[in-house]
Formats: C-alpha cells, sequence, structure tokens
C-alpha cells in the first residue's frame, strides 16, 4: 500500500535505476518512503560489489587473466538490470 499517493510510480522507478547505475540501489524506495528497504538495499548491494571486485574478480584473474578482466565490464551491466528489477518491484508496491 501506498502512503505517499502523489508520488509517480515512474519516476520512483527512474530514481531506483540510475540510482543503481551509481551503484547506489535502493535509492527510489527510499524516495517512495519505504526507507528501511532502501537502505538494506543499498548496504546488502554495497558488500555483494565488494565481494565481486575485491574476492571474486581477482580470484578469476588468478585462473586466467582474461577472465578476470572480462568480469570488470559485467558490473556496469549487472547495475542496469538489478536496478531495473528493483524498480519494476518497487513501481509496483506503489500502484
Amino acid at each position: 500500500m501506498n502512503e505517499n499517493r502523489d508520488l509517480n510510480p515512474g519516476t520512483v522507478m527512474l530514481i531506483e535505476i540510475v540510482g543503481a547505475v551509481f551503484c547506489l540501489l535502493g535509492l527510489g524506495w527510499i524516495y517512495s518512503g519505504k526507507g528501511v528497504i532502501g537502505i538494506i538495499l543499498l548496504i546488502s548491494y554495497w558488500i555483494l560489489l565488494f565481494v565481486e571486485v575485491f574476492i571474486i574478480i581477482p580470484l578469476a584473474g588468478v585462473v586466467t587473466l582474461g577472465l578476470g578482466l572480462v568480469f570488470y565490464f559485467f558490473i556496469p551491466i549487472q547495475n542496469i538490470i538489478v536496478g531495473a528489477i528493483s524498480g519494476l518491484i518497487v513501481k509496483g508496491n506503489m500502484e
């Protein structure tokens, strides 16, 4: 149920997607009035990115240098996909 009926669900979805592109997943949730969910998403996504960048990708680079470098290019794509999914969910929760 939406506590803020004057917010546009499309705007909230856009904020979530753009925020995720810049590694700030959860901004749309916070803007929509669901701050606890937004902060949990924000912190958990930072933890995921930390593990990817400093543990998983370097280990893949030890196995093969090319594979480790390729994974770095997938992070922006991952941000867009995760942001779009989260944006659709927050939009659906507002309607």
